[in-house]
């Protein structure tokens, strides 16, 4: 059996996170609607599909924005959004989705 050094809990613990993220981003239909959200009264950041955030968003698919004011940044193309506002800066590697950016 291999030695475990001891920064290995460390790095146990940070697996987890990017686990919990990557679930949240990535995980089935009804977790892309959910967001790991680290702020307060919906501001800060945020990982996954917040319909309502200031700060910083970053998400797999844009899907029912209702209001986004920030850095909105996507890694998937956009789900279906009946009416959606990003203002600031939206960035997405394949694009982004909402009604409206100003």
């Amino acid at each position: 059996m291999p030695h475990l050094c001891a920064g290995s809990a460390r790095t146990r613990k940070r697996l987890a996170t990017v686990g919990a993220v990557l679930v949240t981003l990535w995980g089935p239909a009804g977790a892309l609607a959910a967001s790991l959200d680290l702020g307060v009264a919906d501001t800060g950041i945020s990982f996954g599909n917040a319909a309502r955030w200031r700060g910083v968003r970053i998400n797999a698919v844009d899907r029912d924005i209702e209001s986004i004011v920030g850095l909105n940044f996507t890694l998937w193309k956009p789900g279906y959004n009946d009416f959606g506002a990003v203002s600031g800066l939206g960035v997405g590697l394949y694009g982004v989705g909402a009604e409206e950016f100003r």
